[in-house]
């Protein structure tokens, strides 16, 4: 195996630089010609970085009264175990068949595919006031760190909508999109 070994001027510390001990890859290591750098250490990001967007979609559907609809249950793998995420919601062009309709969106998230048995990191709530055009509103939500993942396997990001009984609740309305969007914060 052929090597490089430096030595410190003081006669202290040494840096060697060895050739892999089998195998025919071909490695190469770049030093730049225009600034100092640092050779990184490790794999895992600095505690606080975003290490991943995650981008969610659901679109548009009309909601019978008094149900919960699964609008989205899509997974996800994150790329660090113990990461943090902010969850950020979006749901446009909402719209409600009664001025007396409330709706209800709820975010999971966790490893299970049934929303409910995972952690709930969003509840927001809006009051409809009919289906006018006029009547169209946006929902949003954000929530920082309530979950952190226990692994790199397949994890579940889902909505659940709630109306109200006897009301018809449209979200998306005029092919508007869904969101769930998450950011992966390494720890």
């Amino acid at each position: 195996m052929s090597s490089i070994k430096l030595t410190a001027d003081s006669g202290g510390g040494t840096f060697e630089i060895k050739a892999p001990a089998s195998g025919s890859n071909a490695r190469v290591l770049t030093i730049p010609d225009s600034a100092n750098s640092t050779i990184v250490t490790t794999t895992k990001p600095a505690a606080g970085s975003v290490v991943q967007v995650i981008e969610l979609t659901g679109s548009e559907e009309n909601i019978s009264g008094g149900l919960t609809t699964a609008k989205i249950n899509l997974t996800f793998n994150p790329l660090f175990s113990g990461s943090k995420f902010t969850t950020f919601l979006m749901v446009p062009g909402i719209t409600g068949s009664s001025s007396d309709n409330d709706v209800k969106f709820e975010v999971y998230l966790g490893t299970s595919a049934t929303p409910t048995s995972n952690t709930k990191v969003l509840e927001v709530r809006e009051s409809l006031a009919g289906t006018d055009a006029k009547d169209n509103v946006v929902c949003t939500g954000v929530d920082y760190g309530s979950f952190t993942c226990s692994s790199t396997g397949t994890h579940y990001a889902a909505l659940n909508v709630t109306t109200n009984p006897g009301v018809n609740t449209i979200v998306g309305r005029h092919s508007q999109i869904i969101k769930i969007v998450l950011q992966e914060i390494a720890q």
